[in-house]
């Protein structure tokens, strides 16, 4: 994870902006996650010391989720 707060938290920014934007269930970038092991990130991320990357982590994963129910349906 990078040292500087700001980077993370636009990481996790646009992370969530990504996942918000997944439409389709076939859509290439849930494939892209998967090979990133996504869960290891959200594991440290949602841990940060730093509250508002925390918030930003959580907002990240709860549309990555999203996007990953929505593949199952």
């Amino acid at each position: 994870m990078h040292k500087n707060w700001k980077v993370r938290n636009g990481a996790n920014i646009d992370l969530a902006a990504v996942c918000d934007s997944i439409t389709d269930p076939k859509d290439n970038h849930l494939r892209d996650f998967e090979m990133f092991q996504l869960g290891h990130f959200f594991k440290k991320t949602v841990a940060d010391s730093n509250a508002p990357v925390q918030e930003k982590a959580l907002d990240a994963l709860i549309a990555y989720l999203k996007a990953v129910d929505a593949d199952a349906g």
